[in-house]
C-alpha cells in the first residue's frame, strides 16, 4: 500500500501502518483510521489523534469499531460503483 502514516501507540512505539481509510464521525468529531500493520492480515481500528506534531493511535470500543467498519464496508460498496 502506498499510503502509509508514523504513529505512536499505545506503548508510545512509533510504528507505520498502511492506512485503509480514515473515517471522521461527524456527530463527535473525531477521526477514526481503518488500517493493517506489516506483515499481518487483520485490518485494525483506532481513534487518531494528532497531538503535539505526532498522530496517536488509541484504543476504541467494541461498539465504536463496528460502527466504523459498516462505514468502511459502505464506503468500499460506494467506490465500486
Amino acid at each position: 500500500m502506498a499510503n502509509t502514516l508514523l504513529v505512536k501507540n499505545t506503548d508510545g512505539r512509533q510504528i507505520n501502518i498502511d492506512v485503509i481509510d480514515i473515517i471522521e464521525d461527524t456527530v463527535d468529531g473525531q477521526q477514526y483510521v481503518c488500517y493493517t500493520i506489516a506483515d499481518m492480515d487483520k485490518v485494525f481500528v483506532s481513534h487518531l489523534i494528532l497531538k503535539d506534531n505526532n498522530y496517536i493511535l488509541e484504543t476504541v470500543t467494541d461498539e465504536k469499531r463496528k460502527q466504523i467498519e459498516e462505514v468502511l464496508s459502505q464506503n468500499m460498496v460506494n467506490a465500486d460503483e
